[in-house]
């Protein structure tokens, strides 16, 4: 595995991260509408609404994964000079 393969694992463990945190305020969010006893200062709508960024930001990761590797390890282009050709067929 190079440095690009472990980047993209990197980022698509973070992904499962966000979405297994998302999915515990989406059940506590479920048991608060359930039992109505939401904790001082926080509502069910509350746990609701810090689940969606979670969620879509972890299946974003998942899903995108291989753009955001390629943005961080770009592949290299030959350079071209004026008559099309590149250095390496000169």
């Amino acid at each position: 595995m190079n440095a690009k393969d472990v980047f993209g694992v990197i980022i698509r463990v973070i992904g499962l991260a966000c979405i297994c945190y998302g999915f515990s305020y989406v059940m506590s969010w479920v048991y608060i509408l359930a039992r109505h006893n939401a904790p001082k200062g926080w509502s069910g709508t509350d746990y609701f609404v810090t689940a969606v960024p979670f969620l879509a930001i972890g299946f974003l990761l998942l899903r995108k994964a291989d753009c955001i590797v390629e943005f961080a390890y770009p592949e290299k282009r030959k350079k071209t000079t004026d008559s099309g050709k590149t250095d390496n067929e000169r």
